[in-house]
């Protein structure tokens, strides 16, 4: 969002409103100019501006002032009252993410404007369907026909079908269409490279995707729900190992929690290449590139000593898709201290 001088000049704005004599930091904001923002108005939430302080936002809540986490925050960066909360962006970092029942969306000041932009939609998740025999007939035929030659991987789908329900089968095909070799001899695997590089269709390698594909949508919409449920508390969590107090930030019980992020982000990417796959991600991928900024900040900042420890999931991640954050504990795996070339 633009904010020309004065706010009030900007497309269909309503007459500035004059506020009452509460202020953050040295000045008083004088009279907010309300600004239509639909991004937050579908959260319930109503968007108004300093004309003075363009940097200083008012956000009022239809039942109660949202909550709102700043990138930096002092004394004097937001000041609550009833329904509404102010806040001072230029003093809190630049950036804060406002959350109500309605979803959540983030707020940046940068080069004198202001950008709204969702990081999940509305919750909660739709009601699951039943899980579609083609599915489970997948997972049982690769367990029964190769799982012997990958025990890991047939670990994994095991123990994800053990907890019953839509979306661990979901996980568990996932991790099938990421990681399963298309074969263990090799020369019909150097012959499977040589017709993919040649743009050839390898049905044995997209049985997964089919199988997700011919599930229908009531199941995709759910997978999808589900998914972007999951991006969004992964967020909640990356936002606050970041703001940890001083005396937990890097201790054992944080590096746990950064470790069960990472964790299971990597299990999440499996349901997102479903949804592409189907042509039905257009809800999580707002959600997911959100999470991925936010996670790639976050290790980009840490000495590699912080780094959790690198598991097989991760080292089958940096395997096929390297540039991802959350792979980089396998990817840098025995490297010297330090991350300056990350």
């Amino acid at each position: 969002i633009e904010l020309p001088e004065p706010p009030a000049g900007r497309g269909k704005a309503a007459a500035p409103v004059r506020e009452p004599a509460r202020w953050i930091g040295e000045q008083p904001p004088g009279r907010f100019t309300p600004i239509r923002e639909p991004v937050l108005a579908a959260m319930g939430v109503h968007l108004a501006c300093a004309e003075s302080v363009p940097a200083l936002v008012r956000l009022v809540g239809t039942d109660r002032a949202p909550e709102v986490t700043l990138a930096r925050e002092a004394d004097d960066t937001r000041a609550i009252e009833g329904r509404e909360v102010v806040i001072d962006l230029e003093r809190g970092g630049g950036r804060a993410v406002v959350r109500s029942v309605q979803g959540a969306s983030e707020l940046r000041w940068e080069g004198g404007g202001l950008r709204v932009a969702p990081i999940y939609p509305p919750l909660p998740v739709t009601a699951p369907p039943s899980v579609p025999s083609e599915i489970d007939r997948t997972l049982e035929h690769w367990l029964e026909t190769e799982g012997a030659s990958d025990p890991w991987l047939a670990g994994r789908v095991r123990e994800e079908r053990a907890l019953g329900g839509v979306w661990p089968r979901i996980v568990a095909l996932g991790l099938l269409a990421r990681f399963r070799q298309p074969s263990r001899d090799s020369e019909l695997r150097a012959l499977t490279v040589q017709r993919l590089l040649r743009g050839e269709r390898i049905e044995s390698l997209c049985v997964e995707r089919e199988a997700f594909r011919e599930a229908g949508a009531p199941l995709q919409r759910f997978v999808e729900d589900c998914a972007a449920a999951v991006a969004a508390s992964l967020y909640s969590e990356l936002v606050e190992l970041d703001q940890a107090e001083e005396d937990e930030f890097g201790g054992p019980a944080w590096r746990r929690a950064l470790a069960s992020v990472l964790r299971q982000r990597n299990d999440l990417e499996g349901p997102a290449l479903l949804l592409r796959s189907a042509n039905h991600a257009g809800r999580l991928d707002p959600v997911l590139a959100a999470l991925d900024e936010e996670g790639e900040l976050l290790m980009r900042s840490l000495e590699q000593s912080l780094w959790p420890e690198p598991e097989e999931a991760l080292r089958r991640a940096a395997q096929v898709h390297p540039e991802a954050w959350w792979s980089w504990p396998a990817l840098f795996e025995g490297d010297d201290p330090g991350h300056e070339d990350v």
